[in-house]
């Protein structure tokens, strides 16, 4: 690269950093949540969402107050298919803070706490593709009932991390650590560490409170 080009990157960069790159983007994404945020449920103060989500149905999401949702999320509360209907609910407290590219979607109750943090590429669906019977593999998965073995509950303080499915009927007490990569297909104590595939206790604190 000649002498003559790399000072025309260096004026560039001198007048406009990353650092104004990345104002721009906190900018867009404040316009962004003003924008959509009177759409859901209820919608706290001070949250913040980042461009580039996928939402369906937010009528039935209510986000408390100081969350942040980061980019490529999905929020889906399915109030029909194909021929059936559903009561979905999803509330989030206050608090979250939730990854990139987390994948929610609900047609029973999915509750978070307060200061629930969460990170990449973490799944929690309350519901399946039919009822899993030797009769329904005959019928196209796309083409089965939805159908929720149970609501998902998620108390307060938990940490979630990155690549982490919840399963349906799951309810993860006050405090507990999932670690990354782990399916969570029972309860899960207060205070209590689980981690693998199905997730299985690794830790438990005996403070309970």
């Amino acid at each position: 690269m000649s002498t003559f080009f790399k000072n025309i990157i260096r004026a560039i960069l001198k007048f406009f950093p990353y650092k104004s790159l990345e104002k721009i983007k906190r900018y867009r994404n404040i316009f962004y949540t003003h924008w959509i945020k009177d759409d859901f449920a209820t919608f706290g103060d001070n949250s913040y969402l980042e461009r580039g989500l996928r939402l369906w149905n937010i009528k039935y999401i209510s986000i408390g107050s100081n969350v942040v949702i980061r980019r490529m999320s999905n929020l889906s509360a399915w109030d029909s298919y194909t021929d059936k209907k559903y009561s979905p609910s999803i509330k989030i407290g206050n608090d979250c803070s939730i990854g990139e590219f987390f994948n929610l979607s609900c047609i029973n109750e999915i509750v978070l706490g307060n200061n629930v943090l969460i990170g990449r590429w973490v799944t929690v669906i309350d519901h399946s593709h039919g009822y899993l019977n030797e009769a329904e593999l005959q019928v196209a998965p796309a083409e089965r009932d939805l159908v929720s073995k149970g609501k998902i509950i998620i108390e307060d303080n938990v940490w979630i991390g990155d690549k982490v499915t919840i399963c349906p009927n799951v309810h993860i007490h006050k405090g507990a650590i999932i670690g990354a990569n782990s399916v969570v297909t029972h309860d899960v104590e207060a205070n209590t560490i689980v981690a693998g595939c199905p997730a299985r206790v690794i830790k438990t604190f005996n403070n309970k409170n």
